[in-house]
């Protein structure tokens, strides 16, 4: 391990599952073999491929939690006729105290029971695909986020969000000086632009129950703005 990083050499799936006693009829299809972070849009498309031309209308899949929501978002908006559960671990099957064995067996009592679409099991709790993002900050690896929307103030550009909130933080997009009554860009004076985004962004917290006192500046520079779409 290095920098979060792993390095994988065998497959464990069919041990764990040998471990847990595991009663269900299970097929095993090992597609790669790879640390999430170093998942390419080709390998998604590879992983898409096997669940689209596999002959199970249940599959669950193994991944690691840095970009499993991104995984799930491409085979959620493919609208495979199958139930897919993806499931993972922050601490290594291999490793001890692993939280792998619980998610595991979460994960396949799960996809027995769900309808199609795309999941995440972890942590005793299921995500739907369009229903979660990555949470850096917390032991667990996913959270559920909720969009948060009003007229008050200008519609996100292209089909992003006013803001999201996952657990008990805010992210807000960023605000013009538009009004949107008018619907005109305050163009002429500073001080009348910056007072017109100011509004904006009290008319977004107010809708996410809070204040623009609330918020806390941070220049975030995103080259996946996936967790602010509709």
């Amino acid at each position: 391990m290095s920098n979060g990083a792993l390095d994988f050499e065998t497959s464990h799936i069919a041990a764990t599952l040998e471990q847990g006693r595991c009663t269900v009829d299970v097929d095993i299809t090992q597609v790669m073999l790879k640390d999430s972070l170093d998942i390419t849009a080709t390998d998604r498309e590879r992983i898409l491929v096997a669940c689209r031309d596999c002959a199970q209308e249940r599959v669950v899949i193994t991944h690691g939690t840095d970009t499993m929501a991104e995984t799930a978002r491409l085979l959620g908006e493919a609208g495979l006729a199958k139930t897919i559960v993806l499931t993972g671990a922050m601490v290594p099957l291999i490793m001890r105290h692993s939280d792998g064995v619980f998610n595991l067996g979460g994960a396949l009592t799960a996809v027995q029971c769900l309808p199609h679409g795309v999941y995440i099991s972890i942590n005793g709790e299921v995500f739907s695909w369009d229903n979660v993002v990555k949470n850096l900050d917390l032991s667990t690896s996913v959270s559920a986020k909720t969009i948060i929307s009003t007229e008050s103030a200008p519609a996100a550009i292209g089909p992003y969000s006013q803001a999201v909130r996952v657990d008990n933080t805010v992210y807000c997009s960023g605000q013009i000086p538009l009004n949107p009554e008018t619907m005109q860009v305050e163009t002429q004076d500073f001080a009348e632009q910056a007072e017109q985004v100011f509004k904006n962004l009290q008319a977004v917290a107010e809708a996410a129950g809070g204040a623009c006192s609330d918020f806390v500046k941070l220049n975030i520079y995103l080259t996946d703005l996936s967790n602010f779409a509709m």
